[in-house]
């Protein structure tokens, strides 16, 4: 499901609140969580649960990068999966 130090329920939530003590209002929907959610769509639905319930809610996100996935891939032959995955990465954010 979520990968690295958020992939347990009780670590993302535990950051959040944490986070939402310290006076966050707002999180950055990171690169990682849109790449779990383009590979499980109810982790969305998950996240923004977690959120809510801290009293906290995504305000900026980072795009997809790294290798093949950044905005200047300068191999043609990757480009439309690029553009593609940018703009499944747009969707979600719009969601979030």
């Amino acid at each position: 499901m979520i990968s690295g130090e958020f992939a347990t329920e009780s670590n993302r939530r535990s950051t959040m609140a944490d986070f939402a003590a310290a006076g966050a209002k707002y999180l950055v929907l990171s690169n990682q969580f849109i790449s779990d959610i383009m590979r499980d769509h109810k982790i969305a639905g998950t996240l923004n649960s977690e959120m809510r319930d801290c009293g906290l809610e995504f305000m900026d996100a980072h795009s997809p990068f790294g290798g093949i996935l950044d905005l200047n891939c300068p191999d043609p032959v990757f480009r439309p999966q690029m553009i593609l995955r940018h703009k499944l990465a747009i969707q979600i954010c719009a969601e979030m």
